[in-house]
């Protein structure tokens, strides 16, 4: 899931932080406003991502501060190991600081990039598409083993809950002569 906020007119903008702090945009970041721009900064993250198997900021970090750092003020670098122009090509233009010159700004320069050249959006748009890749059926996950999985899962932390409300309970017992001093 994630968030969407509308904007009105041409050029609006927000000025709420929010999201995950490695798919941040430099502008939310640094708080200077920010509109569509940070969703191709995100398809940039993501599509790195999926290439490369890790995020290209602070992959190992947890503290977000450290994160954002990495975001505004680390240069992107590809593993040694990825060599493939177009994908470099897009995806440097998608993460670029910059906001208005992130692959030109708009969804139709996205769309009209080279690395989009045998797509189709307006089937994609009409989903008639077929999927490059279906799980075959006896690997997925039937409804009953999912919901039985799902029932295992709420037993085990409902009972979590309980054992740490009873700890809790026991370390904070309030001692009955507590005023016996007043």
């Amino acid at each position: 899931m994630g968030t969407a906020k509308f904007l009105k007119g041409k050029g609006g903008k927000t000025f709420t932080i929010i999201g995950t702090p490695h798919y941040m945009a430099p502008e939310i970041i640094t708080g200077k406003g920010y509109s569509y721009n940070v969703d191709l900064w995100s398809i940039g993250i993501c599509l790195y991502e999926f290439m490369c198997g890790e995020v290209p900021f602070a992959e190992d970090a947890e503290d977000p501060y450290e994160i954002y750092e990495e975001i505004i003020k680390k240069p992107i670098s590809y593993p040694g190991s990825f060599k493939d122009k177009p994908t470099k090509n897009i995806i440097s233009q998608l993460l670029n600081k910059t906001p208005e010159l992130r692959l030109g700004g708009s969804y139709s320069a996205l769309k009209a990039n080279i690395w989009f050249d045998k797509f189709d959006f307006d089937k994609l748009m009409e989903r008639q598409l077929k999927s490059p890749y279906v799980p075959p059926a006896n690997k997925l996950i039937s409804d009953e083993e999912f919901n039985k999985q799902e029932a295992l899962n709420n037993t085990l932390i409902n009972e979590l809950k309980k054992q740490n409300l009873l700890k809790y309970k026991k370390e904070k017992a309030v001692d009955p002569n507590w005023d016996n001093d007043f």
